[in-house]
């Protein structure tokens, strides 16, 4: 009865799906794209040149990140339904993004060998007015797939500038010191796996990592659930 009244909705469309156990209109399958190789090895992102390894922002920069992996390609519908989780609060997609992921990223995560994951913290009054951190439940869904468990490790300390409007270095900037470690964990776990939703030109994700390297983690991967493609 419950299904019957509160039908699962497509995260492309935003319509109810049937049959019971579908995410995905078959339509809207065919309207997003996974990002397949070539692939930047470091940070996961969609590159033109098949014979390169990395992305030329990780030829150049010395990101505190290992490696991650990027999941959908932004520009495909996925932008949209991840706006569509912030602003509408639709949390019943974020199940469809993070078993994706977990699927998607098997042979990564195995790699990996994270002990804990760890969602992006959001600015305390941003997530009471949301009502939830979208990292978060990005990464609860991982936990629940790949059986890893999630911990905050991370807390957001200072205030930033909205990151959609500022470039590279901008970015950066406005993120230098923003996070810190929790201080009640005291220990570190060596290997860490960051969750967040989109991964742009990689300055939150790395102003994360450094905090967990600064505190003593040896190593930090992460899985973001889209991206755009490297070196546009």
């Amino acid at each position: 009865m419950l299904d019957y009244l509160f039908p699962v909705c497509c995260p492309i469309c935003q319509k109810p799906v049937v049959p019971k156990g579908s995410f995905l209109h078959e339509e809207c399958k065919r309207k997003i794209k996974l990002i397949e190789t070539p692939f930047c090895l470091k940070c996961g992102r969609k590159i033109k040149d098949e014979s390169a390894e990395l992305c030329s922002s990780c030829r150049s920069e010395a990101f505190a990140f290992d490696a991650g992996r990027c999941t959908f390609a932004y520009h495909s519908g996925i932008g949209e339904a991840i706006k569509w989780v912030k602003e509408e609060g639709t949390c019943e997609f974020v199940d469809f993004f993070g078993r994706t992921a977990a699927e998607r990223h098997s042979s990564f995560i195995e790699a990996a060998r994270p002990e804990v994951i760890v969602p992006v913290p959001m600015d305390r009054r941003k997530e009471m007015i949301r009502g939830f951190n979208q990292s978060e439940l990005i990464a609860e869904s991982l936990s629940k797939h790949i059986n890893v468990p999630v911990k905050g490790l991370l807390c957001k300390v200072g205030k930033t500038r909205d990151q959609k409007r500022l470039n590279r270095q901008q970015r950066t900037q406005n993120l230098a010191r923003v996070f810190d470690v929790v201080k009640e964990h005291e220990k570190m776990p060596e290997r860490v796996l960051i969750a967040d939703d989109i991964f742009t030109t990689g300055s939150t994700v790395n102003a994360c990592a450094m905090a967990l390297k600064r505190a003593g983690v040896k190593k930090v991967y992460f899985i973001c659930i889209a991206a755009g493609t490297a070196d546009d």
